[in-house]
């Protein structure tokens, strides 16, 4: 069983990825925006409070299918999906990137 390490960052103007577009994803863009990050989505469907968010421009809408390429430059990337497999595809995507 893995054990995690709890860590404070500085998401200050730092670029975080959030892969999905539902409730658990809207939460986490919601405190990586009080924290000041920029946020840039991935998702098939926004609920209506991103929808508000992306319309407002407080974050930025990538499409409705993950690529590798939207990892580069992010600091922080969040699978935040109802899909399993597409989860470990954006998180091995993540750590591969981040090995390299």
């Amino acid at each position: 069983m893995s054990s995690f390490y709890p860590i404070l960052l500085d998401l200050q103007a730092q670029k975080a990825l959030v892969v999905g577009g539902g409730k658990v994803a809207q939460r986490k863009i919601e405190t990586l925006l009080e924290h000041g990050a920029s946020v840039q989505v991935v998702a098939r469907e926004l609920t209506a409070e991103l929808e508000e968010l992306r319309r407002t421009k407080k974050i930025e809408f990538l499409g409705g299918e993950f690529s590798e390429a939207f990892l580069k430059g992010a600091f922080v990337v969040f699978a935040a999906t109802d899909d399993s497999s597409l989860n470990r595809r954006v998180s091995q995507a993540a750590r591969q990137r981040a090995c390299s």
